[in-house]
C-alpha cells in the first residue's frame, strides 16, 4: 500500500535534492501489520507455530522498536519512490534516508531522503533559428515528376546526404 504521500522538495546542490515525506497513519499501520506478519513467519517462539504467533506475544518478545524498524525498512523504498514520482523527480542513485522510528502506528510519520537527480535540460532559444524558404514553382515540380526525375532539391543537402548514405530511399521506375 504505497499510495499517496505528502512531500516537500528542497534543493541541496546542483543536482541533489532533499525530499521530506509525510506518511499517513493508515500507511504506517499497514506497514506495521506487514512487519508483524513477516516476523511471525520468521521468528521462532516456543509454544507457537511459525506464522501463528499472536501480535501481543510478538510485541512483548521482540519489542515495538524492532517491529517498527522492520516496518520502515520494508516500506520506506516504496514511500520514497511514490514521493519522487508525485514530485516529478528523476533520481539517478539510491537515496540516503534520515529518520527516527515511529513512536506509534496511529500518527503520521516523516522521513527525509537525499538523492542525486537528473540535471534539468537546458533549452535552446528556438526563436533564433532560421529555416531558408524554398521557392519551387508548380510547373518545375510537375515537370520533374513527369520526367521521373528525383525531387531531391526539395530536401536540404545535409538531410539528403544522410538519406543517400543510409540508403533510405527507393528508386521507382516511372
Amino acid at each position: 500500500m504505497n499510495g499517496r504521500v505528502t512531500t516537500a522538495v528542497e534543493t541541496v546542490g546542483e543536482n541533489r535534492v532533499r525530499l521530506t515525506v509525510d506518511v499517513s497513519p493508515d500507511q504506517v499501520r499497514h506497514a506495521v501489520d506487514h512487519a508483524l506478519s513477516d516476523l511471525s513467519e520468521s521468528v521462532k517462539i516456543p509454544g507457537f507455530r511459525k506464522g501463528k504467533i499472536p501480535k501481543p506475544v510478538l510485541v512483548s518478545r521482540l519489542g515495538k522498536e524492532r517491529i517498527y524498524a522492520e516496518a520502515v525498512d520494508s516500506h520506506i523504498g516504496g514511500w520514497f519512490w511514490s514521493a519522487a514520482a508525485s514530485s516529478r523527480l528523476r533520481p539517478i542513485a539510491q537515496p540516503r534516508y534520515e529518520y527516527e522510528l515511529p513512536a506509534t502506528d496511529d500518527q503520521p510519520w516523516t522521513f527525509s531522503a537525499t538523492v542525486d537527480v537528473q540535471p534539468k535540460p537546458t533549452l535552446v532559444d528556438w526563436r533564433g533559428l532560421e529555416v531558408p524558404r524554398l521557392e519551387v514553382s508548380s510547373t518545375d515540380l510537375r515537370a520533374r515528376f513527369n520526367d521521373g526525375r528525383p525531387l531531391d532539391y526539395l530536401i536540404t543537402d545535409p538531410v539528403f546526404d544522410v538519406i543517400k548514405e543510409r540508403h533510405l530511399y527507393a528508386m521507382v521506375p516511372a
